[in-house]
Formats: structure tokens, C-alpha cells, sequence
């Protein structure tokens, strides 16, 4: 067995290393191999999807100022229409009155 066929999931358990039946030279190329002095410090999240979580962000930025002009709008729909009914009750108020104003004053 060649080390290229070892994957990374036997590199992080030693009981699966003990199992593969490597030899003494082997054994020494994986333990290099596994040096912390080697290895690369991990990428930050930023450094991982830096543009991907950007560009997110500001689609959900975009979204989020989209949905609250759109309720906005609605609101103002919705306070127009009501300030259009009552407008409209009131002018029937009115006309009523005013007719039972010149009812009263055409029985008397």
C-alpha cells in the first residue's frame, strides 16, 4: 500500500493508521507528513467564501430594502383607501342629513 491511497480520515485516526500494515519507511513518510510544522494555518471564513458571503449580504441587504418599501406602500394603499371611505360615509352622512333636513322642513 502506497501513501497516496491513505485519505485524510486515517491521518486523523491513529487506531486506522496501526491497521494499514505500513512499513517502518512508510510509517516515518506519514509521520513527516503529519508535522504541525507543516501544515498551512486554516482560512478564515472570509478567506473561504469572502465574496460569496459578501455578495449575500447584499442581496439580502437589497431584499430586505425592497420588502420594506413595498410595505411601506402598502400602507399608505391601505390608509388611503380607508380615508377614502370615510369620506365617502361622510358625504352620505351629509346628503342624508341635508334630506332629512328639507323633509322636516317641507312637513312643517
Amino acid at each position: 500500500m502506497t501513501l497516496t491511497l491513505i485519505n485524510n480520515d486515517c491521518l486523523q485516526n491513529p487506531k486506522e493508521i496501526k491497521d494499514l500494515d505500513l512499513s517502518e519507511e512508510e510509517m516515518a513518510a506519514l509521520q513527516a507528513l503529519n508535522g504541525d510544522d507543516e501544515l498551512a494555518a486554516l482560512p478564515s471564513k472570509e478567506e473561504l467564501f469572502g465574496e460569496q458571503l459578501e455578495a449575500l449580504a447584499n442581496e439580502y441587504k437589497g431584499d430586505k430594502e425592497r420588502l420594506e418599501e413595498a410595505e411601506k406602500e402598502n400602507q399608505k394603499k391601505v390608509a388611503q383607501s380607508l380615508e377614502e371611505k370615510l369620506a365617502s360615509r361622510r358625504q352620505r352622512r351629509a346628503r342624508k342629513n341635508l334630506e332629512e333636513k328639507e323633509l322636516n322642513a317641507l312637513g312643517n
